[in-house]
């Protein structure tokens, strides 16, 4: 086959460099799949043999659900579990069961049907994390599907018996957790997210990934050497000595790199000219907080409760949801845990709370709006962080505060909710309440809203949508979505005013605060609290003490005063 071309590019999702051979993995399409509609004569035995199907496709799962348990760890075992549940949600069950018997669709089609559904659906959502939740049940169908068409023995590549970057069109988790894990590489597919579970695998592995690399198939070969490129979004196909080379010594510095890195995990984090920074870490369970640990985290600036939430298919109980806040506590101990109210509505839904459809989300009933009308969701989940609380060093925030009546309701709420605990003998702690500062509008009160809580979190990334009137999902204007836009930066630099002046913690745990680009203006601004993603913690650090401060004002003013 004659190559056209010899380098593509993509987008990292897991950073790092890997040489090798590839090997492409041709079946992880639902292109390969046909679906037809298909009538069925006896829809009884049609249903028998998906109720079959479910449950194989079960059995399977748990066992892979084992096999990463022992292989990377409980945590990310739980992307299984969660796919396990898909088999029992009637989003997708109960659908394609009534196409079955209403319609005498075959079970394949009925599928097809209920996922091009889900697809609409979920196309209508802003997060990236939940939009990449779709390809768990893209994953469930296609193992469904090719029990139902008994095409299994024909849906099975042999591994290579060597090391192999695996590449594929879309790479799902159920396939990848298959391979030895020892084998592969990295990974290369033309689809998939950064939030996608088999970029958080790649990432839990510690090896390099690229999505978004163009027309895999037929692009190589299996077999053809590759250079994976994951720092810069680069392959290299058979590459000339010369590159392989080159490409070997960036690997070598690259691992004396990520080692030398994890001398700044012990030390305490400066600038060059001895400012002291802290660096707190976002997580959204236990593995993310183990994982920050070894990296010598300040504390924890945010704890994102809504993946627990997002992770079930009915409402956590008080218990529930207690367990888990007090297992989190336990583990943080000594540092400090700010743990996030849940912050749902917009681009983050729960199908078992069937909240009404919003034409306008973004705006609409979300975080702490939501929270004050469901108090049968506010009020339990409060419950449990205040009794899980003598287990840690706690504070909660509020998401998505706007108005100065809401902060009096928050803390009337709390207020009676501690009154009640003390009337039942539950010991709790006197925990810290704070916002976050995501709107314009709470940015331009904080100095009024700053005389009513005890710390700011600013949340860069709604902030700088709000700011801008740009939805950072819009492909068609996401070049207009600029977290250093002088507009935001002003804002920013007004919440610090207020938090220093009413001498009130104030931190930043958006994108932003993960971002090299964005650290030095956000410390010339006078940002001393940064919350940051676990994977990024230490090159954060490492960046932090190489920055001079008044240099660092210096390029903030100069931002500050761009016209665009």
């Amino acid at each position: 086959m004659i190559k056209t071309k010899k380098e593509y590019s993509g987008i990292s999702v897991s950073q790092g460099i890997a040489l090798g051979k590839v090997f492409i993995f041709k079946n992880f399409s639902l292109d390969d799949l046909i679906f037809e509609e298909i009538k069925i004569e006896n829809p009884h035995l049609e249903l028998k043999k998906f109720k079959a199907a479910l449950e194989t496709c079960k059995s399977r799962i748990l066992n892979l659900k084992d096999k990463v348990n022992k292989d990377l760890g409980e945590e990310k075992a739980q992307i299984f579990e969660a796919q396990s549940l898909i088999l029992e949600d009637p989003l997708l069950v109960d659908e394609a069961e009534r196409l079955i018997k209403e319609e005498k669709f075959s079970a394949v089609y009925a599928l097809a049907k209920t996922l091009d559904n889900l697809k609409l659906e979920f196309s209508k959502l802003e997060d990236e994390y939940l939009k990449s939740r779709l390809k768990d049940i893209e994953d469930i169908v296609i193992n469904l599907c090719i029990l139902l068409l008994e095409e299994d023995n024909n849906y099975k590549d042999k591994e290579p018996d060597f090391p192999f970057i695996l590449a594929a069109e879309e790479i799902y988790p159920s396939w990848t957790a298959k391979f030895d894990k020892n084998k592969i590489l990295g990974f290369i597919s033309q689809k998939g997210g950064y939030n996608s579970h088999s970029a958080i695998l790649a990432r839990s592995m510690g090896i390099p990934a690229i999505i978004g690399i163009e027309k895999i198939k037929g692009s190589f070969n299996s077999n053809d050497y590759i250079i994976l490129d994951a720092l810069q979004g680069k392959v290299f196909i058979n590459p000339k000595d010369e590159l392989i080379n080159k490409y070997k010594e960036i690997q070598k510095r690259e691992e004396y790199k990520k080692q030398a890195r994890l001398n700044f995990a012990d030390i305490l984090t400066k600038t060059k000219d001895g400012a002291r920074i802290y660096i707190y870490a976002n997580i959204a369970n236990l593995e993310d907080l183990k994982e920050a640990k070894k990296y010598g985290i300040d504390g924890i600036g945010l704890l994102r409760t809504e993946m627990m939430f997002l992770e079930k298919e009915h409402l956590p109980s008080e218990e529930e949801q207690f367990n888990w806040y007090q297992q989190i506590f336990k583990e943080a101990y000594p540092i400090s845990v700010i743990i996030r109210a849940l912050d749902l509505g917009a681009d983050k839904n729960l199908s078992y709370l069937n909240l009404p459809k919003e034409n306008n989300p973004a705006l609409g009933e979300r975080g702490i709006r939501l929270l004050l009308r469901k108090p049968e969701i506010f009020i339990p989940q409060l419950k449990a962080i205040f009794k899980a609380s003598q287990s840690g060093n706690v504070k909660i925030m509020f998401p998505m505060v706007s108005f100065w009546e809401e902060i009096l309701q928050i803390k009337k709420i709390i207020k009676n909710l501690k009154e009640e605990l003390k009337h039942k003998k539950i010991f709790f702690k006197d925990i810290p309440l704070g916002i976050m500062l995501e709107t314009p509008s709470s940015i331009l009160l904080a100095n009024h809203f700053a005389k009513e809580v005890d710390f700011f979190s600013i949340g860069s990334n709604d902030l700088a949508q709000y700011t801008l009137a740009v939805d950072r999902t819009n492909e068609k204007i996401d070049h207009l979505y600029q977290p250093l836009n002088p507009g935001v930066l002003f804002l920013i630099k007004t919440a610090l005013k207020a938090a220093f002046k009413n001498k009130i913690e104030i931190s930043l745990c958006g994108e932003m605060a993960s971002e090299l680009e964005s650290l030095p203006i956000l410390l010339g601004l006078g940002l001393r609290k940064l919350s940051v993603n676990p994977a990024k913690i230490l090159e954060i650090k490492e960046a932090v003490f190489k920055i001079n401060l008044k240099e660092a004002e210096i390029l903030a003013n100069k931002v500050l005063s761009r016209k665009s």
